[in-house]
């Protein structure tokens, strides 16, 4: 079955059928292609459409029977700017401020979860916060970037959906670095021990000059896995 397709001008009008030369789909209805009419789309609406509820540009183009292109030439218009959530993971902290910085630890200390990945002999350090404020989480992928998952979660049909934003690797451990001594309590415990479990990942990987592979020792996996355990018992027993 053909999706419904609109008159690329943004007009609103659907437009059916092949081109009898061509044989491609028709885009515009007759007499629109030279106009390129323009249509202004509210600002209020893409602002609410957008960053509050999270739609993509596809989705309001759908909303408002129009096409993307239009979508996005508004937007620049009216000013809102477009979100990206895979934007790259890396961006530098050496140039924040007092009050960034301590902003990001705050963040971290009330809404975010330290919670370093294992599998074997493979780790791999990670800081999240999960929040259905998505102001806040673009302005944590804004300072510290990272990644804010395209998912949208809702644990019962009633919550507000919420997303992921998140930063691992090397990445991860600059971030604990930086906001270290902001951190208290709890969190301030969990990000020495995470620390500490990054000082056991090992720079070599893939293969040996003999073509074996890289294998961790015993004594710095045991160590790892000491570390692991002291960190889930920060997590569960910590007091509050």
């Amino acid at each position: 079955m053909e999706t419904t397709r609109y008159c690329k001008c943004g007009c609103g009008q659907e437009v059916a059928g092949r081109n009898s030369h061509s044989k491609q789909p028709v885009e515009w209805v007759r007499g629109h292609s030279g106009v390129q009419r323009k249509r202004i789309l509210p600002k209020e609406e893409l602002e609410r459409l957008h960053i509050q509820e999270g739609w993509s540009v596809a989705k309001i183009a759908r909303h408002f029977k129009s096409n993307a292109r239009l979508v996005k030439r508004n937007m620049i218009e009216h000013g809102i700017k477009q979100r990206t959530y895979q934007t790259p993971a890396y961006k530098s902290l050496a140039n924040l401020s007092d009050v960034e910085v301590g902003w990001l630890a705050g963040i971290i200390e009330g809404e975010g979860c330290i919670a370093p990945q294992f599998r074997g002999y493979w780790v791999r350090m990670r800081v999240l916060v999960v929040n259905t404020d998505m102001a806040m989480l673009d302005k944590l992928q804004e300072l510290a970037g990272g990644t804010i998952s395209k998912k949208r979660i809702k644990a019962q049909p009633h919550h507000r959906p919420q997303r992921t934003w998140y930063l691992s690797a090397n990445h991860c451990v600059e971030f604990l670095e930086t906001i270290y001594p902001y951190l208290v309590g709890r969190k301030k415990d969990e990000a020495s021990v995470s620390l500490r479990i990054a000082e056991t990942i090992s720079p070599l990987v893939g293969r040996n000059a003999d073509g074996s592979y890289h294998k961790m020792d015993e004594a710095t996996l045991e160590t790892r896995k000491q570390l692991l355990e002291e960190l889930k018992e920060i997590k569960t027993h910590h007091p509050v």
